[in-house]
């Protein structure tokens, strides 16, 4: 309570560190009524004033200082190869240079990727200390649940099994090479993680996220170099077609600061290759050249290839493995009829002429009924993953549908090769 004898005053509102990111000031002024000649009062009756303000705090004690150090110094030219292992020294500090115990996620991944897809939204420093509204807000967590989404993933890795020929033939590759969730620094801010390279040439960014058990959090990116003086980089197609014929490129790049005569080699299972699988290029300093292979794709599965190159001690190797597609469309017949006694009857398969006996099957299924053939699609429904309204109705209706179909024919009991698994004519009623 304040009381103002002229027509403005000054509040001085001390800000801390409580008031981070933001506080809001209100005032209300207050007149009573008139109680003599002199008074101010509006028509001689009681009046107020309302107003606030919205004071921006800087979040600047809240953000940590993140150093991620690699043991390799990129701005002195050093680089790491494939497999090798690279120690990364972790120091975080607060905003006043001390150091602090934190929790840090860590990945390293390709730079590649990470331009094409990186992760969405703003910084932790914005996530956690982005400007509040003034209000109350009341909420409940279990207005979704998750797990009705959650899915399995199965990691797929990519590249063959590939050996040493001659030196080290690249063969594992990953677009995530490190993720550790939980990364902690002891009480002086230190930690240190080591993070086996895969086989991929190229730039891999480390990214840290960190936050404290006060809420400070920070984040930062270092980038580190794979590569090789000598490589080998193959231009493949993302898939092959049995039949096709096709053309695999092998590029070869120099990086040293001298020309090189490079023997290039290429191997495949699956492949028809041509008579000649070794070429001799030469590769001026800082360039590359390309070499392309002629083949023909080969019944199977799956295709591997493998592409070296070599000169004097310098040495690179890589193998990929590639799908095999064959252009095929299933055909599904169906006959029904109806026997009134036990007896036999022929059916003829007739394929057709087109029709490639090496590939494909042939099934044949017989069913008691046309409504014992429907017991399979119930059993998907039943498991239909979503359980929203609509998919809810969408698996119930049909079932109930079908035991009232069933209960016309006397019952599930009493119809012939007629079996739904799990469900009997009580569970369907309830």
């Amino acid at each position: 309570m304040i009381a103002i004898e002229g027509n403005s005053t000054v509040l001085r509102v001390p800000i801390v560190e409580a008031h981070v990111p933001n506080v809001f000031v209100s005032v209300v002024l207050v007149q009573g009524a008139a109680q003599g000649p002199g008074d101010l009062a509006s028509q001689g009756l009681a009046d107020f004033k309302m107003g606030l303000v919205k004071l921006p705090v800087s979040v600047e004690t809240k953000e940590l200082k993140i150093t991620l150090a690699p043991d390799k110094e990129m701005e002195a030219g050093e680089h790491y190869g494939p497999r090798q292992t690279a120690v990364y020294d972790v120091l975080v500090t607060d905003h006043a240079g001390e150091p602090v115990e934190a929790e840090l996620s860590l990945r390293l991944a390709d730079l590649a990727v990470l331009s094409l897809a990186d992760e969405a939204g703003g910084s932790l420093l914005d996530t956690f200390w982005r400007g509040r509204g003034l209000g109350v807000k009341t909420s409940l967590p279990l207005v979704v649940a998750m797990e009705a989404y959650n899915q399995e993933v199965h990691a797929r890795a990519k590249g063959g099994g590939g050996g040493e020929d001659g030196g080290l033939v690249r063969s594992r590759f990953a677009d995530t090479a490190f993720w550790a969730p939980a990364v902690r620094t002891d009480e002086n801010g230190r930690a240190q993680v080591e993070v086996a390279l895969p086989d991929n040439l190229t730039t891999w960014r480390m990214q840290a996220r960190g936050i404290t058990a006060n809420t400070l959090v920070g984040q930062a990116n270092v980038d580190v170099l794979s590569t090789l003086d000598l490589l080998v980089r193959p231009v493949l197609p993302r898939f092959l077609v049995e039949g096709d014929e096709a053309v695999l490129g092998t590029v070869v790049h120099n990086n040293t600061a001298e020309a090189l005569d490079v023997r290039v080699n290429i191997s495949a299972e699956g492949l028809a290759l041509p008579a000649e699988t070794s070429r001799e290029v030469s590769v001026p300093a800082g360039d590359k050249a390309r070499v392309d292979w002629p083949v023909k794709v080969l019944p199977g599965q799956e295709v591997s290839v493998r592409t070296w190159a070599s000169s004097g001690d310098l040495y690179d190797g890589r193998e990929d493995t590639l799908p095999v597609y064959r252009y095929v469309t299933p055909e599904v017949v169906a006959t029904a009829g109806r026997l009134s006694e036990p007896e036999t009857r022929q059916e003829v398969v007739q394929l057709s002429p087109a029709v490639d006996t090496r590939q494909g099957e042939l099934t044949v299924r017989i069913d008691g009924s046309l409504t014992a053939a429907a017991g399979e699609a119930l059993d998907y429904l039943t498991h239909y993953p979503y359980e929203c309204t609509e998919q809810t109705v969408s698996r119930f209706l049909p079932n109930l549908m079908t035991w009232q179909a069933l209960d016309e024919f006397e019952g599930v009991s009493s119809t012939p090769g007629v079996t739904i698994e799990g469900q009997d004519r009580d569970a369907l009623r309830q």
